[in-house]
């Protein structure tokens, strides 16, 4: 599909394509000017715009009075982007709107429009993803009583189990509870298997996941990424299936896992398609606090610049949607900093730590001086020069 979407992109001339739904003129070299066309944006100054780049031979393009891309932070259209398939998406997201295209969906309806062939899976791979979800129904009806009751004891109810098409079998070294692995079109094309009883005294590794094949590649899948909507404009990245099943279950949408598989590039453009904020949830401890800096630093090279959420010292995601319930979603709002800042966390410290330092160095010095001052107005005038030039609070 990615090779389908650059072909489309590199073949369509957009300017043609809003001709459709809007009068466009001509108000520069390789810039045109419209009212707006969308549905929601009753536009009387033509603030609309189009561009075409000759060097890049990329067209993009953005309404300065309701849409600005990713520069207008309070915009309620900024997570779609400015390509062509923005544009069809947006144009779709109005008040009133019986369905938001999605991008698969604006692939198809350009891909059409250039008499472009969208590949289809072939036989065999329609058999592989058939013989998974009966295997995934078989799965169901294994759960135990045991593995129900582990199951509500880490948050899950009968609702989580059948959304999910939670089950169970004997595969790959012990018992294991499956997750079904979904694609974009809700099929099944692989399973996550944890051993139900595991402990860190066992041998067997707790999760193992479906080998790459014809239909499912580990390097470049999400868990949860068959629910990522356009209704949000952030996707929240954590480690496990825990994490994404819980914090559905109380209402945070976009929450997608890499099943502890090391984010790759195949990530990173899949997180472009979605066009939306990345915000990472993983562990906080130090194997989770690595991983989230290798994971933004790459997103980073490709100009993406991701936020990261704290989570407390010894919970996950899964654990702090236990927590908080239906106030997860807050919790995330109100602890989540952006790529600078967490960047920078660990150089503020140690400068902190240095300036605590020097201070306590010539703490000895200021209590010298300190009986010197008499008078109430130069107790005021000594406390404030210490806060000022120090940072120490007053001392008298």
């Amino acid at each position: 599909m990615s090779d389908l979407s650059q072909q489309i992109k590199a073949s369509i001339n957009l300017l043609e394509l809003i001709k459709e739904y809007c009068e466009v003129k001509p108000i520069g070299t390789n810039v045109w000017a419209a009212h707006c066309p969308h549905p929601d944006h009753n536009d009387r100054t033509a603030s609309f715009r189009i561009w075409y780049n000759k060097t890049t031979k990329n067209w993009s393009w953005a309404c300065m009075g309701c849409h600005n891309g990713k520069k207008d932070l309070n915009s309620r259209y900024k997570n779609y982007g400015t390509d062509c398939f923005a544009f069809l998406q947006w144009m779709s997201d109005y008040k009133g709107s019986k369905h938001v295209l999605t991008f698969p969906e604006a692939i198809k309806v350009l891909a059409s429009k250039l008499n472009l062939s969208i590949p289809a899976f072939s036989n065999k791979n329609i058999a592989i993803i058939k013989r998974l979800n009966r295997n995934s129904i078989c799965y169901q009806s294994n759960l135990t009583t045991q593995i129900k009751q582990y199951l509500c004891y880490r948050g899950l109810d009968k609702q989580d189990l059948q959304q999910w098409k939670i089950g169970a079998c004997d595969w790959h070294y012990g018992y294991r509870i499956m997750f079904p692995l979904f694609n974009i079109d809700k099929n099944v094309i692989g399973f996550s298997g944890r051993l139900w009883n595991w402990s860190k005294d066992s041998i067997q590794p707790k999760y193992y996941n479906s080998k790459c094949s014809e239909v499912f590649r580990k390097s470049s899948y999400f868990y949860g990424e068959h629910l990522i909507t356009d209704k949000c404009s952030d996707v929240i990245i954590t480690e496990g299936v825990f994490d994404v099943i819980l914090s559905h279950k109380y209402k945070v949408q976009n929450v997608i896992a890499t099943l502890g598989t090391s984010f790759t590039q195949e990530h990173v453009d899949k997180i472009k398609k979605y066009n939306k904020t990345p915000i990472f949830c993983l562990d906080a401890d130090n194997a989770g606090q690595k991983a989230t800096l290798k994971a933004i630093s790459l997103l980073a090279q490709s100009g993406i610049y991701s936020k990261v959420c704290i989570l407390p010292t010894g919970y996950d995601l899964a654990d702090l949607a236990n927590k908080e319930k239906y106030n997860l979603k807050e919790y995330i709002r109100l602890h989540t900093i952006l790529y600078w800042q967490y960047i920078l966390k660990d150089t503020t410290l140690y400068f902190e730590s240095k300036l605590n330092e020097l201070r306590m160095e010539i703490l000895p010095s200021i209590l010298k001086v300190k009986d010197s001052v008499q008078t109430v107005q130069e107790q005021i005038m000594f406390n404030n020069f210490l806060i000022e030039r120090f940072g120490i609070n007053k001392v008298i």
